[in-house]
């Protein structure tokens, strides 16, 4: 009966030490799987920090960019109000001009002498 008690015996050793085998093989493929994780997350947060770094820089070109717009705006708003005054003098001396005209084709003895010096 020994010698049956020791057969069971091994068998149940062989089967323990194949399922340690499978169970150290299991180990190592989760290990490895954790390590292939670990390199993804780790260039993950190296991608993350550089698209951090871009929107920065973007936010910056784009203040950057409302100020030269607004300049822009002021020298448009510059350029208008010139332009509108440039309008009226050019306005007031057409109407001048055809004021002198009119007092010109009248006769001398009706001109009005203030009316003529203005001009």
């Amino acid at each position: 009966m020994a010698g049956r008690y020791n057969a069971i015996l091994d068998e149940l050793k062989a089967g323990a030490e194949r399922q340690n085998a499978g169970a150290d093989a299991i180990l190592k493929s989760l290990a490895a799987g954790a390590e292939g994780h670990e390199a993804i997350l780790k260039s993950l947060d190296a991608r993350v920090e550089r698209h951090d770094a871009i929107m920065k820089t973007l936010a910056g070109a784009v203040a950057s960019h409302d100020s030269v717009i607004e300049a822009h705006d002021r020298q448009i708003d510059a350029l208008i109000t010139v332009a509108d005054r440039n309008q009226k003098a050019i306005e007031e001396l057409r109407l001048k001009r055809q004021l002198g005209a009119a007092v010109a084709g009248l006769p001398e003895h009706e001109r009005v002498p203030a009316v003529v010096e203005g001009l």
